[in-house]
């Protein structure tokens, strides 16, 4: 059961995700860094001259630094499929940034051509009505939310808040994977804002601390006090 979706996983931490690797961006940046040589090197490398002839001056209109044209060279009227998706992929670059980049490392090339959900999640308003303002340092919450003194297992539980994505009765209800969505204690049903603040279980236990620590200890945020749940 997907949670989140798998776009937002593999975004950068400062954009909210696990910055877990994608396979195909990673491929394709791997295939674009191998024109670094062919770009500044030229001639350097046998199979120089084995891209000349089927890229032939395709590059040269989205960079002057790619042209290898010559009358003692012929070129390929079709690309191969290597050559071809490499072709692809310089010109969804040139077109969303109107030139190509100077630096073609994979590191540089994968951020560029992965695309990252917007800065802010669907959860915006929830996260106003606990902390009764609204956040705009969104990067920084995200950063406190993979604290490394926390267990990975507690860190995967306030990065699954953020998103509104725990699996209360509610939700599993509105997926239909039960028919019944109220709160075991008190019959209500058990959204997040119950689960965590409202329900009568967690307002004596008081065991929402552990969960908003890190984003409440630190100014502008401020840990809910008892009293404040109750009134939530």
């Amino acid at each position: 059961m997907k949670n989140v979706s798998r776009d937002r996983c593999c975004a950068p931490i400062k954009s909210g995700g696990l910055n877990v690797v994608n396979f195909g961006v990673k491929c394709a940046s791997l295939r674009l860094s191998n024109f670094l040589s062919l770009r500044d090197e030229f001639g350097t490398c046998k199979w120089h001259y084995l891209a000349w002839y089927f890229i032939g001056n395709r590059l040269a209109v989205l960079n002057s630094r790619f042209s290898f044209t010559s009358n003692l060279c012929p070129s390929s009227d079709r690309p191969s499929s290597y050559y071809l998706k490499s072709i692809e992929s310089f010109c969804f670059l040139f077109s969303s940034r109107k030139a190509l980049p100077d630096d073609l490392s994979c590191k540089s090339l994968y951020l560029l051509l992965l695309d990252c959900p917007k800065l802010t999640p669907k959860s915006t308003g929830f996260w106003r009505a606990v902390n009764g303002r609204p956040i705009n340092r969104w990067a920084w919450v995200r950063h406190k939310s993979r604290l490394k003194l926390i267990e990975n297992k507690k860190n995967d539980i306030i990065w699954l808040l953020i998103h509104r994505a725990i699996r209360v009765w509610y939700a599993l209800r509105k997926w239909g994977y039960i028919g019944n969505d109220k709160c075991a204690v008190c019959n209500r049903v058990e959204t997040i804002e119950h689960c965590l603040l409202e329900c009568p279980r967690v307002v004596k236990s008081g065991i929402i601390s552990p969960l908003f620590l890190v984003f409440y200890l630190t100014p502008p945020f401020q840990l809910p006090l008892k009293s404040d749940a109750r009134s939530l």
